[in-house]
């Protein structure tokens, strides 16, 4: 048998995935690969204005999907692309900062919540042992309190996020699966 492998991706330097083979040059029950040959070469997910390709956590399988006698490519995996943006107005402008600063606010106001939350839970804890069920019981019940809060933040964070991407769209990032057709000469 021989070897196909998926890459997932190289943030670091903004590449996505590949899907790489290599051949058995052994035996069954004793391989010995030969090089990896690229199948798919990772190219760079900069720039992309749409889902073009496989870009992250690559998935490869073989199969004859066109039932021509050969073997063809079938990878899953996700997409990344930026949609391409649109001239805003100035009053656009004004907004988009609006609902920036709004979320930095609201990003405070969760952090605060989750820091008073601990300080609740630790304060009612105090020398318990965290993997009791008394403790769990005291932390599920504080957090219960609390969730409507929570969910009030949350639920404005992304009516937030909502506006801001209809605006000024940011990275997209999807999943889908990819058929590549071996084309015999």
């Amino acid at each position: 048998l021989d070897l196909i492998a998926g890459t997932y991706e190289d943030r670091e330097n903004d590449l996505g995935g590949g899907v790489y083979l290599a051949l058995n040059e052994g035996k069954v029950g004793s391989p010995k690969f030969g090089a990896l040959q690229t199948l798919i070469a990772p190219e760079t997910t900069q720039g992309n204005k749409g889902p073009t390709r496989p870009d992250s956590g690559l998935y490869p399988d073989v199969l004859d999907y066109d039932g021509d006698g050969d073997l063809d490519l079938v990878v899953a995996g996700y997409s990344v692309w930026q949609p391409e943006g649109r001239s805003l107005t100035e009053q656009q402008v004004v907004e988009v900062e609006t609902l920036r600063a709004g979320l930095k606010e609201i990003e405070k106001a969760m952090e605060a919540h989750y820091e008073r939350l601990d300080a609740i839970v630790k304060e009612a804890t105090a020398g318990m042992d965290e993997g009791s069920k008394e403790y769990m019981k005291i932390l599920e019940a504080t957090y219960s309190n609390e969730s409507k809060a929570m969910d009030s933040l949350w639920n404005s964070s992304t009516e937030m996020r909502d506006q801001l991407n209809a605006l000024v769209p940011t990275e997209k990032r999807e999943s889908f699966t990819w058929f590549y057709e071996r084309i015999s000469s």
